[in-house]
């Protein structure tokens, strides 16, 4: 049933399951990564203040995002079949399917580069190497992988290495002057990570045994993972004055062999992309291989690693952002409406959705100060309750 789209029948994460899972794949290279874009344009009070606070908000709409999806034990974007219409739901199928290809490019080229500052190796010959293992994790399946792997080692060495980065990290902070980049702008960046996992989210909470348990362990494990690992990544950027945070880590004490570990913890994040291309694609193709259609993710995410640019990471949050932002803004709203009739399209759906991006892309390219998160979230909310009422 890991690779099916069907119901599952036998439901066995518990909180704990959900928190450590979540916690671990909000720890990662890339959050890292994300957290350096923040400065110097903010303070390193104000980086810590809309790290906590995007990462709060990012979170609640990840965990209510995989309510329906939990309930009735599918992957997420099957879940969006009611609310889209099953021929309307394609469409954020292809959009899920282009962004994890791009995640799994942008770990496996993160790791491959940290690698590369450990040994010396080429970075293609360990751009082969992580595909071929994230490959291996994603055959092996989500709850021996969650069970087995992240909860029995990863998170454990994760942790540690967190803990020894910070105590050599933030003393070495200097003092200097903020460019003033805008706050509400930085919490779009902030929030985008967690938003990015909620085309996903419940091609891993649908095995929860509770959907009250899932929701409070997303919650939990996300939000303390994002809100550390975007202030301590602004912080090793401001310590080292590196961009890429491998740079980073490596100028610290025992740099490499902080890496180390880090690697190991970031091929769970690629994994996740590879598996859930594979559920995305089944719901447009629900005959197709699973385990095909992993090998095939992998090839593509691996490929497009060789082609991975620092300078497109703020970019790719952001349209990230302004296109699942407003549509997480519908989907709750529509849930709450409890419309749950079949139908090939819908049309008010879409609009909404349509709205809630259109308010996303002017507030940031014209008065990005003011932040596109939440009024972007709010109208695609709104107009999914005026729309959907008329339509019933």
């Amino acid at each position: 049933m890991e690779f099916e789209i069907e119901p599952v029948p036998s439901r066995k994460l518990g909180f704990l399951d959900i928190s450590v899972l979540w916690l671990d794949l909000g720890i990662g290279l890339l959050v890292f990564q994300a957290g350096a874009l923040l400065f110097p344009g903010l303070g390193m009070w104000e980086i810590l203040l809309v790290s906590v606070a995007g990462s709060l908000v990012g979170s609640l709409l990840l965990a209510l995002t995989g309510i329906p999806g939990t309930l009735k034990g599918i992957p997420t974007m099957v879940s969006l079949r009611p609310f889209l219409g099953d021929m309307g739901s394609y469409l954020p199928t292809v959009l899920n399917v282009i962004q994890l290809v791009g995640w799994t490019a942008f770990e496996i080229f993160i790791m491959a580069d940290a690698a590369f500052r450990i040994t010396g190796l080429d970075r293609l010959l360990w751009i082969i190497f992580f595909s071929a293992w994230c490959l291996l994790m994603a055959l092996w399946g989500p709850l021996a992988v969650i069970r087995h792997y992240i909860e029995k080692f990863v998170i454990w060495i994760a942790l540690a290495i967190s803990i020894w980065l910070a105590y050599q990290t933030i003393p070495r902070v200097p003092g200097y002057s903020a460019q003033g980049m805008p706050l509400l702008y930085a919490m779009d960046l902030v929030v985008a990570m967690p938003i990015s996992w909620w085309p996903l989210i419940s091609d891993y909470n649908r095995f929860a045994k509770s959907t009250r348990g899932a929701l409070l362990g997303t919650v939990v494990g996300y939000t303390i993972a994002n809100s550390w690992y975007y202030f301590l990544g602004a912080a090793m950027a401001a310590a080292t004055g590196q961009i890429l945070t491998p740079a980073s880590i490596a100028m610290t004490y025992f740099g490499s062999a902080a890496l180390l570990p880090l690697i190991v913890d970031e091929t769970d994040n690629a994994w996740a992309d590879i598996y859930s291309t594979a559920m995305s694609i089944k719901n447009v193709f629900p005959k197709a291989s699973g385990r095909k259609l992993v090998v095939a993710a992998t090839i593509a995410g691996g490929s497009l690693a060789c082609l991975f640019s620092p300078e497109t990471y703020e970019s790719f949050l952001l349209l990230i952002g302004g296109l699942f932002v407003p549509l997480s803004g519908a989907f709750i709203s529509d849930f709450l409406l409890k419309r749950d009739e079949k139908s090939k399209l819908r049309l008010d759906s879409l609009t909404s959705w349509a709205l809630g991006i259109t308010t996303y892309f002017l507030i940031i390219n014209y008065v990005s100060w003011l932040g596109a998160t939440i009024p972007s979230f709010l109208v695609s909310f709104t107009m999914q309750q005026v729309l959907g009422r008329l339509m019933r």
